[in-house]
């Protein structure tokens, strides 16, 4: 005859109690099953330990976690002995098995059979839950590692794109050292001036990123005001050929 019980945590489950008003002799567990877990404090999933009390004493008989949510067993218990199931730790439980009756107690055949049935319905029921629950942690898994992966890509494209802002100062300064050449006394003067302007500024911005436009801009007008005094001396070179 088919047999099971639910296990709530701080619960405990009388076997003798409901055992004989079953007219049962014995009950054999044949299957344990983790239905529903809860997390701590720290956001961790509890394992839940089986406890059998017999006489008093406390035996851990199963221990289950999200990663084994069902256990087989074999254990056969007498209703002459006073026995207590309890677990420890956060979760649910619920035990199956079937009952093996007091002798001269006649079991309905039809009865039996629709027992047996359910149980093997239950089997199938439990192992489809657990088939179901190693899909969903393959998705997050993947969903897991498609973040990583697009995290390790967004990192490399802004490597590339400092790389890029490098490779473009580096040009500016090549440009600035073309067109100044020897410009004299007075252009290092100018130069050495907007140098401990920068200096300034830089002090005065936060941020690498603000610290880097206010570079380029300063570059920029360097660049401008050389270019404007390399064109004025090609004119005047260009007025005295003329003469």
């Amino acid at each position: 005859m088919f047999w099971g019980c639910w296990i709530n945590p701080k619960q405990s489950y009388n076997l003798n109690q409901e055992a004989k008003s079953l007219k049962s002799g014995q009950v054999k567990i044949t299957q344990i099953n983790l239905v529903k877990t809860f997390r701590n404090a720290q956001n961790k999933t509890e394992s839940v330990y089986l406890i059998a009390k017999i006489q008093g004493q406390e035996f851990i008989i199963a221990y289950l976690d999200e990663k084994n949510i069902q256990v087989s067993v074999n254990l056969q218990f007498s209703t002459d002995q006073k026995t207590e199931f309890l677990i420890r730790g956060q979760g649910v439980l619920h035990l199956v098995g079937y009952l093996i009756p007091e002798e001269g107690y006649q079991i309905d055949q039809e009865d039996y059979e629709n027992d047996l049935e359910l149980h093997e319905n239950q089997i199938d029921d439990n192992q489809q839950n657990s088939e179901n629950k190693n899909e969903i942690s393959k998705e997050i898994n993947e969903q897991i590692k498609n973040e990583e992966i697009s995290n390790l890509n967004n990192n490399n494209n802004d490597a590339q794109n400092e790389k890029k802002e490098q490779e473009e100062e580096q040009d500016e300064f090549a440009a600035l050292g073309f067109f100044g050449g020897n410009g004299g006394d007075d252009d290092s003067e100018s130069e050495s001036e907007q140098n401990n302007q920068i200096q300034k500024k830089q002090k005065g911005q936060h941020g690498k990123h603000q610290q880097k436009q206010m570079k380029k801009k300063i570059k920029k007008k360097e660049y401008q005001k050389k270019r404007r005094q390399q064109q004025i001396q090609q004119q005047k070179q260009q007025k005295k050929m003329k003469n």
